[in-house]
């Protein structure tokens, strides 16, 4: 058997050892960062210029620049100056200025100062272009203080001063989005109204994906068809993935929606699966579903698919339903 592996370093004198040793690897460097902010913040002053002096020679060297995102992500503008002043002090050099200042606005923005954040942004305006980098800042210390609202004005900042939203960007959203107000409508009604540009489909699907996350079948139902109205709205061409997300979404109620996504399933040339079909019949025994159940089950029937589990599962859905 594989040795265990090793228990992160929490305590200080733990975290003072790792960083004594070799240069870390980036990752190592923002996970040690980010629990010596946590844990032990009245010492990072301290252990971050102590590690800078150990392993870099400079600016470009970029261990500097990693400490201040970290202190950034953490919301601690005071911090990222006084990081960048103490470097400068002991060792001569220190932040670039551009990119002090994006660190700041990104602090302000995980601090939840949406005020600071707008007049710094202001001042970045009148100097010239907004960056991608800027913009990116702003919107994960907003994600990070809890602001979604003002993570999607940032978002729409961005797409209109020409810059191209990662789709990272937009499922992180999406997921903080259902998990701040408790639904997906807010963030459905602006991708496909205010943020109307062409959604890659891997947000839909994600999309989609939380609508599993809500508390009731209702409400995973309503949203669903949310998403699949803004899907038609933006013609964005998705994987067969996702038409089986919805079907198991619809056929936990009697209605008419998952006949009609089959269709639209069928009609964009992706055949379901049998695995999915014995699936998705299975839950339709519960909600009495048989319209949808009959039509998968010829879905099998036309690929030659069907299987004595199969039937026994459309027989199941017809007792549930009473039709002996």
């Amino acid at each position: 058997a594989e040795p265990a592996p090793k228990p992160a370093p929490k305590t200080l004198p733990e975290l003072q050892a790792q960083a004594a040793g070799a240069r870390l690897a980036d990752h190592e460097l923002e996970c040690w960062a980010a629990t010596l902010l946590e844990l032990h913040r009245e010492q990072f002053m301290k252990e971050a210029v102590a590690y800078i002096s150990r392993h870099d020679r400079g600016w470009a060297d970029g261990s500097l620049a990693l400490l201040m995102h970290a202190a950034a992500k953490a919301g601690l503008p005071d911090t990222v100056v006084a990081l960048s002043d103490a470097v400068r002090e002991s060792l001569g050099w220190g932040a670039e200025g551009r990119f002090l200042e994006q660190c700041l606005i990104g602090a302000h923005a995980a601090a939840g100062n949406g005020a600071e954040v707008d007049a710094r942004m202001k001042g970045f305006a009148a100097a010239g272009e907004v960056s991608m980098k800027t913009y990116s800042m702003i919107v994960r210390g907003c994600f990070s203080s809890g602001h979604v609202s003002q993570a999607m004005r940032y978002l729409s900042l961005m797409h209109e001063a020409g810059h191209e939203v990662p789709p990272p960007a937009l499922t992180e959203l999406v997921s903080r989005s259902r998990r701040q107000f408790g639904s997906l409508r807010e963030v459905t009604t602006w991708l496909g109204g205010e943020f109307f540009i062409p959604l890659p489909p891997e947000v839909i699907v994600h999309l989609v994906d939380q609508c599993f996350e809500l508390p009731t079948v209702e409400e995973q139902v309503e949203s669903a068809l949310l998403t699949e109205q803004l899907a038609k709205a933006q013609d964005v061409a998705l994987p067969a993935v996702a038409y089986g997300k919805w079907l198991r979404l619809y056929c936990r109620t009697n209605n008419s929606h998952g006949i009609e996504c089959l269709r639209r399933m069928v009609k964009e040339g992706h055949r379901p699966c049998e695995r999915l079909c014995s699936n998705v019949m299975s839950r339709c025994a519960e909600s009495q579903n048989v319209v949808l159940a009959e039509a998968l089950a010829m879905c099998l029937r036309a690929n030659s698919e069907m299987t004595l589990v199969s039937y026994k599962t459309l027989m199941k859905v017809y007792a549930y339903a009473g039709m002996y």
